[in-house]
This record gives C-alpha cells, sequence and structure tokens, in this order.
C-alpha cells in the first residue's frame, strides 16, 4: 500500500512539473500578447494625435475636396455664403515631361499641379531660390520638386517642356505640405499656373 501511495505521489509530482511549465508558457504568451496589444494602440493613438495636429498642414487647408471630373458650375456657392472664407481651384493631371533637346532628350512622368498662387494656405513650400510661389509661378514657369529636378538633370533656370510650352524652371521645391511621405503618388510634382497649362495645350479630361 505504501509502495501504491508513492508511485501515486511520484506520478503526481511528474505530471505537476509539466503542468507547472505549460502554465509558465502559457503566461509568458499571454504577457507578450498584451505587451503587444498595448504598443499597438500607443502607436496607433500616437499616429492619430500626429495626424490631428497636423491635419491643416498635411492638406494644405481645411478641408479638400476632390473630384474626377471638372467640377460643375456653381460649385463654389456655400464657400461663397461663408464670411471670410477662401479656397484655391487646382488641378492635377498625369503628364509627360521632357527636359533636353537631340539625343539628351529626357522624359519623366510626373504630376502637373495646376494652382493659383495662394497655395498653400497652411504649410510651407519651401523653395530654392528661397521665395513664394506667387513670385515663382508665371506662365512662362514652373516649379518642379527636388526628384523631378534629379531625374531630369535639370537646375533651376533651365527650361523643361510640357505638352507644346517650353517652361523655364523658376525655383525647386523641398517641401510639399500636403504630400504625405510613403503614400504612392503618380509621379513628382510640377507646379504650373492655368496660364501655363493653356499654352501647353493639354485636354483636361483627367484633370
Amino acid at each position: 500500500e505504501f509502495r501504491r501511495v508513492l508511485f501515486r505521489s511520484r506520478q503526481t509530482l511528474r505530471e505537476s512539473r509539466g503542468g507547472l511549465g505549460r502554465l509558465a508558457f502559457s503566461i509568458v504568451c499571454l504577457a507578450i500578447g498584451v505587451s503587444a496589444v498595448v504598443a499597438i494602440a500607443a502607436l496607433s493613438n500616437s499616429f492619430e494625435n500626429g495626424i490631428r495636429s497636423n491635419a491643416k498642414e498635411m492638406l494644405g487647408a481645411d478641408i479638400v475636396v476632390r473630384s474626377g471630373r471638372p467640377l460643375p458650375a456653381g460649385w463654389a456657392a456655400p464657400l461663397e455664403a461663408i464670411a471670410g472664407a477662401k479656397w484655391i481651384y487646382a488641378r492635377e493631371q498625369p503628364q509627360i515631361v521632357q527636359s533636353g533637346d537631340g539625343a539628351q532628350v529626357r522624359s519623366l512622368l510626373a504630376e502637373l499641379f495646376i494652382v493659383d498662387a495662394q497655395y498653400p494656405y497652411y504649410g510651407t513650400l519651401a523653395l530654392e531660390p528661397a521665395g513664394v510661389l506667387a513670385d515663382a509661378l508665371r506662365d512662362d514657369t514652373a516649379v518642379l520638386v527636388a526628384d523631378a529636378v534629379a531625374k531630369l538633370d535639370v537646375k533651376a533656370g533651365d527650361t523643361i517642356r510640357v505638352g507644346n510650352a517650353p517652361l523655364r524652371i523658376a525655383a525647386i521645391a523641398n517641401n510639399e505640405p500636403d504630400r504625405i511621405t510613403g503614400m504612392l503618388y503618380i509621379g513628382p510634382r510640377v507646379y504650373m499656373t492655368p496660364g501655363a497649362f493653356a499654352k501647353a495645350g493639354l485636354s483636361d479630361i483627367n484633370a
């Protein structure tokens, strides 16, 4: 009888040792899971707070209205009814931009950004040479982002061709307030005026 009790005691001890190991493993897994959930929640809150605090700079405005087609007549009527409201009408259109001539021609799929000189309302469009977009943009000039400058192998003062229009590079934009790093875009931006866009003879079907 004593041997049976001893045997059962040993069996119980062995099983309890295995159970303790499994229990410890479960506790560790649970702790890792809880830590991961807490870390993700903290990261999400930080990201959300960052977006909220910099939303205006990220958009360049208070509200952005986008449409795949030209906006209908009278679209701005609700804004006109708001005292002090201001707005910018901008077009975005993919287009091949070229630099050089003859055997030295370089082509780049860029995103034309046709906008007036008031852009942006919030944030800063850092230009080189230093200045503001209102002074840089004319109907015969363009402002390119640094990525476009590198790919077209040009510099400020050089000429690019957009459609039928030769445009002098008035400045280089090193920072864009409404472009979020890491997002997928058609190509680097080329800023130009509505007058320059008209001279280029491009259709605004995809604007």
